[in-house]
């Protein structure tokens, strides 16, 4: 803020007058009476005082100014401040509003993105059931499927055991014509049939005379239980197994005497396979 000139009066003026007051208190002494009479007092207390009013007048009032002109400097910085605070209570006002419209975006926003996650977690659930419902309707498919290879799987090893079955009697009536040729050709296509088939998983299991009687892996045309120690005799029909797994067991006769002679009969040659 600028400071105001400030006005001092002259001093020439009242200076002038005090000279004059005291000169005039001088000639008021040099002619009074001798002792002085009262009014005579009067009038040189009233021209010194007259003298003291001049010479002091101009400071007070130069004083004066300077305070006025100081609570003029202390009313204009009043003043200032008073305008600064006005500029922050505008910007505190504005901020204010600020705030307010922005809490009032963000209730908004808040309230979109709650909107939104609810749509997310109905549109999720939503998904889940589908997906679960998909999923339940392909394993069903997949049971189904799985059944039918498991029955297709089933028939076509009867059916390919059946084969090799008849193959096998057919080497047994070829071996018993004794036609060497005959014997040898009917050899190879068994052999070339088990060769197909093992390709496929399914292995023959064909034990040979003289070895001994295993439970696991052999058995007797009527289920019997064969002796300790018995012998295999002649072979019957052949086991298979499938993939690691026995299928059936081979059938085979005993050599060993507790055999009685009515087990030496002619056996039927094949025997469909069990899964």
């Amino acid at each position: 803020m600028t400071d105001a000139p400030v006005r001092t009066p002259p001093l020439v003026p009242f200076i002038i007058a005090d000279v004059l007051f005291l000169a005039m208190a001088g000639v008021i002494f040099a002619v009074s009476h001798r002792p002085m009479l009262w009014w005579e007092d009067c009038l040189m207390v009233a021209c010194g005082a007259a003298a003291a009013w001049s010479l002091t007048t101009p400071f007070l009032r130069q004083d004066r100014n300077q305070q006025a002109l100081a609570q003029s400097s202390k009313i204009g910085d009043l003043a200032g401040e008073l305008r600064e605070l006005a500029q922050l209570t505008a910007h505190i006002h504005a901020a204010t509003s600020q705030w307010k419209s922005f809490e009032a975006q963000s209730h908004q926003s808040f309230e979109n993105a709650k909107q939104l996650s609810e749509s997310l977690v109905a549109e999720s659930r939503a998904f889940a059931e589908m997906l679960q419902k998909s999923g339940e309707t392909e394993k069903s498919h997949l049971r189904l499927e799985v059944e039918k290879m498991r029955r297709n799987e089933s028939e076509w090893l009867q059916t390919l055991t059946r084969i090799l079955d008849h193959v096998f009697a057919l080497f047994i009536a070829a071996q018993r014509s004794g036609q060497r040729n005959l014997a040898e050709q009917i050899s190879l296509f068994q052999d070339s049939c088990r060769e197909a088939a093992r390709r496929l998983g399914l292995l023959v299991v064909t034990p040979r005379p003289g070895e001994l009687f295993d439970a696991r892996l052999h058995q007797l045309r009527d289920n019997a239980a064969a002796p300790e120690n018995s012998v295999i005799g002649e072979i019957v029909a052949t086991g298979y197994t499938y993939q690691g797994q026995l299928l059936r067991r081979a059938v085979v006769l005993l050599s060993a005497p507790s055999v009685p002679p009515s087990q030496q009969d002619d056996l039927p040659l094949a025997e469909e396979a069990k899964p």
